[in-house]
C-alpha cells in the first residue's frame, strides 16, 4: 500500500515551513485564525532522485492540523500586530501573511487515522501522515507565536 514512502527513515522530529495567511481576530477567543490549515492540509516533500529509493515527492497530510490552526495573541499584541502590518501611513491594507514552522513525527503505517484517511481518499504510494508537535509563527525573523500540545 505505502510501498514508496516505506523507505523513509521515521525516527525522530521533522520540521515543515510554509507561508500561511491569517483572518480577522477573534476578540473572544484572542487569536488570529490560519486560513486553510484544516483536516485535510498537506504539504509536499522532495526527496533527492538518489536518496531513498529514489521516491522523488511525497504528500504528507497533516494529523492534528486543526489543533495547530489559529495564531494566539492578547488584544493589545494583536492590534499593535495589525497597525504594523499596514502599507503605510494612510493604508488601511493589512499584509497577513506569516511564516509558520512546524515541527512534526510521522504516524506508523496502523494509525487508525491514516488507514481511514487511506481508504476514504485513495491515497497512493507517495502519501503519508504526520502530527504536528509544535508550531511557530514568524512575521519576517521575529517569533510572534508558539503553540506546543
Amino acid at each position: 500500500m505505502f510501498s514508496k514512502v516505506a523507505n523513509i527513515n521515521y525516527e525522530g522530529r521533522f520540521e515543515l515551513g510554509s507561508k500561511q495567511y491569517f483572518g480577522e481576530y477573534d476578540f473572544e477567543g484572542e487569536f488570529f485564525p490560519v486560513n486553510g490549515l484544516g483536516s485535510t492540509s498537506y504539504f509536499p516533500i522532495s526527496f533527492n532522485k538518489w536518496v531513498s529509493g529514489g521516491i522523488g515527492e511525497i504528500q504528507v497530510i497533516l494529523k492534528n492540523a486543526e489543533d495547530f490552526n489559529y495564531i494566539p495573541m492578547n488584544p493589545e499584541e494583536a492590534s499593535s500586530f495589525i497597525d504594523n502590518r499596514k502599507g503605510g501611513m494612510f493604508s488601511t491594507s493589512v499584509d497577513r501573511s506569516v511564516s509558520m514552522l512546524l515541527i512534526v513525527e510521522f504516524v506508523p503505517f496502523d494509525d487508525p487515522v491514516l488507514v481511514n484517511m487511506q481508504s476514504i481518499l485513495r491515497l497512493d504510494e507517495y502519501h503519508t501522515m504526520v502530527s504536528i508537535v509544535e508550531a511557530i509563527f514568524y512575521d519576517g525573523v521575529r517569533e510572534i507565536a508558539r503553540i506546543k500540545l
